[in-house]
């Protein structure tokens, strides 16, 4: 869909608001800009890009459905909205833009978030868990 989003940028001559880019090796230049990380999905499990908003302390905002609510704790470390809601995702960024110390703050705590719970030994320290029970379940007395 790039040729109608080019389309539509042009269109509300935003281009100076965006970034058009190819997938990059190494996200953490482009993420020190940004202000905040926005991920409007409509299906989603536990999203990367998300996580990586966390570890460089930027502000993330995410749908309310299926993975993000494990990662995102509404107005504590981050900010969702259902998914599809414009008008609340609007919302969202104009708060979070126009308040540099709400955006540190939730920022410094995704972070702590992801220290505490989403490093990635503490996930394959979870996995190996999840596969031991699953072996000890699966075995009968």
């Amino acid at each position: 869909e790039e040729a109608a989003l080019r389309a539509e940028v042009a269109q509300r001559g935003l281009h100076d608001h965006c970034l058009w880019m190819e997938v990059p090796r190494d996200i953490r230049p482009y993420l020190a800009r940004a202000s905040l990380v926005v991920l409007p999905s409509f299906q989603e499990g536990v999203p990367t890009a998300l996580l990586q908003g966390m570890a460089m302390a930027r502000p993330v905002l995410g749908t309310d459905l299926q993975g993000i609510p494990e990662i995102v704790e509404h107005d504590w470390n981050g900010l969702t909205f259902p998914a599809g809601d414009a008008g609340q995702l609007a919302h969202h960024l104009q708060t979070l833009l126009s308040r540099p110390e709400a955006r540190l703050r939730l920022g410094q705590r995704g972070r702590q978030r992801l220290l505490e719970r989403f490093t990635l030994d503490q996930m394959l320290q979870r996995i190996e868990q999840l596969y031991g029970e699953a072996i000890r379940l699966g075995q009968t007395p």
